[in-house]
């Protein structure tokens, strides 16, 4: 690697920073193979606004580019 500053240029240039779809090659469902409900965060949301008698609101939060536009995409 002849100019190490030059690649890191263009590799954060090139890295885009945007929601994935559920079924992107790149997605990784890191709560898809467990069993129990309990264990998935986007059913566990879902749940709660379902069963809920009227208007919910929800909060979420986590740094940027943590995921969570991804995983509300599942939702």
């Amino acid at each position: 690697m002849d100019n190490p500053r030059a690649f890191l240029k263009s590799f954060f240039q090139a890295v885009s920073d945007k929601p994935l779809d559920a079924d992107d090659d790149r997605y990784v469902g890191i709560y898809a193979d467990t069993i129990a409900l309990r264990d998935d965060p986007v059913k566990l949301l879902a749940r709660d606004i379902e069963y809920s008698p009227g208007e919910s609101v929800q909060l979420l939060s986590g740094f940027r580019g943590t995921g969570k536009s991804t995983e509300l995409k599942r939702l």
